[in-house]
């Protein structure tokens, strides 16, 4: 990981902190029958911040956490990698949503790359239209206007499975583009028949709220994620992997942090309203 992203696994530290410290008024106005039981769901110990509460225990997280593509990619068995992980006692998994790489993007790693699916195997959040041209991937343009039910079967399974395991999932809503990969996103205007995203100028842009389409989307999908994931009790959200970079001046970083107090503005405000 670069240097940066210790910064923003205490970024999502602090978001913890604050939404698990507002979510006792919630709780107290769920149905019975929907409620987590108290200190059940994971979040971080009131009385030690250098870890975690689950299942009213002390917690903390022992992984490697390789596999990002197991959601995204179907020719991923995950089955046979939560076996893994219980036989080595990990305990953690980050899930990519969306974010994807070409297939060559890692040589060293070739197909073992979980991000870089063939494109035949990639399972993401929208639905594809024939009759509109090809996405950057040379499969069907996307449809941002219509939720991919597969998509969001294979992410609950997994995230139910998970839990049978006792494992935590860390779900990264969004990922640095890094120029090469920005194409392959649903939302980039190449790739989607929706007319999103031409007012993205720089690939970097789609980390600020520069674009208003692009943070009109990734508001929606937000949303969306949250909400399909509230009944769970072993998740929490890291809104971007890698934010910043060497081409990333002190102006853009600021730009950046002003986008994250947005998205998790928008993840708090959603989960007012929802059980957990």
């Amino acid at each position: 990981m670069r240097k940066n992203k210790l910064s923003y696994s205490i970024l999502v530290l602090v978001f913890l902190v604050v939404r698990f410290g507002t979510q006792s008024a919630v709780y107290a106005q769920t149905p019975k029958e929907m409620r987590s039981k108290p200190g059940h769901v994971f979040s971080v110990h009131p009385k030690n911040h250098r870890c975690f509460l689950y299942k009213g225990k002390p917690f903390k997280i022992l992984t490697s956490a390789e596999h990002y593509g197991a959601v995204l990619n179907a020719d991923f068995d995950y089955e046979v990698y939560l076996k893994e992980m219980r036989h080595t006692e990990q305990n953690a998994t980050r899930v990519f949503t969306f974010y994807r790489e070409g297939l060559h993007s890692i040589t060293a790693l070739g197909a073992m790359n979980t991000l870089a699916p063939r494109p035949e195997a990639s399972v993401l959040p929208w639905k594809r239209i024939c009759g509109h041209g090809k996405a950057k991937d040379g499969l069907d343009k996307f449809d941002l206007n219509q939720w991919n039910p597969a998509y969001f079967a294979r992410l609950k399974d997994y995230v139910r499975k998970c839990a049978e395991h006792g494992v935590i999932c860390e779900i990264v809503l969004f990922c640095n583009p890094y120029g090469h990969a920005y194409d392959l996103f649903p939302c980039s205007k190449v790739s989607n028949i929706n007319g999103l995203g031409s007012d993205l100028d720089d690939h970097r842009q789609f980390m600020t709220l520069e674009a208003p389409t692009i943070v009109k989307f990734q508001e929606r999908f937000v949303r969306k994620i949250v909400t399909e994931l509230n009944e769970f009790d072993n998740v929490y959200y890291e809104i971007c992997n890698e934010p910043y970079g060497k081409s990333f001046p002190k102006k853009w970083q600021e730009k950046v942090t002003v986008w994250h107090a947005h998205l998790a503005s928008v993840i708090r405000h959603v989960e007012k309203d929802l059980p957990k």
